[in-house]
C-alpha cells in the first residue's frame, strides 16, 4: 500500500468518533487491511484545543483538590560513577524534551473543561547540589537519602510546569546521585523507564 494512502486511512480512522471507528475498522478488516500495519499519523493539529484523556482528567481533578500533594509524583534515583559532564547531561534531557510532547505539556482550565497546552519548547536546567561535608552533620548516606526524599516530595504545578524535575547531588568528584521526578499526569512507570533508556 502506498505510504500516502496508508497515512490518509490512519488519519481518517483516528479522527472518527468511536462508534464510526468500529464501522470503519470492520470495513478495513473486510478488505484485509490491518490497522497494525498503518502508520501513526500526527493528529494534534486536528484538535484545537487538545482535550485531556480520561486518565489525565482524573489526575487534573485530584491535583485541583490538593495541589501541594506529591502523591502522584513518579520519582527515580540513580547513582552515577565516574566523571560527569553536567552540561552534556542537561543537553541530553533537553533533547528528550524536544522529542516528546508529553514532557512539554502543561494543563489549563478553559471554560468548562481542562485542555492540554503543548509548548513548542521547554528548557530544563539540571539543579546541582553539593554534599555537606561540615563535621557533625548527617552522614553522606543519610544526606543522600534526605536529598532523594526531598526531590521526590516536591509538588508540581500542572498549570505552569515543567512536569519533569531533574536534580543532581555531587557526592564526590567521581560520584553523583541523579534524581528524576515526573508527575503522573505526564508519565507512568513504563514511560519513565523508556525515558531513562533513551537518555542513556
Amino acid at each position: 500500500m502506498d505510504t500516502n494512502v496508508a497515512l490518509k486511512i490512519a488519519r481518517r480512522f483516528i479522527t472518527l468518533p468511536l462508534d464510526k471507528r468500529r464501522v470503519y475498522l470492520q470495513k478495513m478488516l473486510e478488505e484485509d487491511v490491518s490497522p497494525a500495519n498503518l502508520p501513526i499519523p500526527e493528529t494534534q493539529s486536528q484538535f484545537d484545543p487538545v482535550p485531556l484523556s480520561f486518565a489525565q482528567e482524573r489526575q487534573w481533578f485530584l491535583w485541583q483538590m490538593n495541589p501541594d500533594s506529591a502523591a502522584y509524583n513518579i520519582p527515580s534515583a540513580m547513582r552515577l560513577q565516574g566523571e560527569l559532564d553536567v552540561s552534556a547531561l542537561e543537553r541530553g534531557f533537553n533533547t528528550l524534551i524536544a522529542r516528546h510532547q508529553s514532557l512539554r505539556t502543561t494543563f489549563q482550565q478553559q471554560d468548562e473543561r481542562a485542555v492540554q497546552v503543548i509548548h513548542p519548547q521547554m528548557r530544563l536546567t539540571v539543579a546541582v547540589h553539593e554534599l555537606d561535608e561540615t563535621p557533625g552533620v548527617l552522614s553522606p548516606e543519610a544526606q543522600i537519602q534526605a536529598f532523594v526524599a526531598e526531590q521526590a516530595g516536591q509538588p508540581f504545578d500542572l498549570v505552569n510546569g515543567p512536569l519533569l524535575r531533574v536534580s543532581l547531588l555531587r557526592v564526590g568528584a567521581q560520584e553523583h546521585v541523579l534524581t528524576l521526578t515526573q508527575h503522573h499526569i505526564a508519565s507512568d512507570g513504563a514511560s519513565m523507564r523508556v525515558m531513562v533508556d533513551e537518555l542513556l
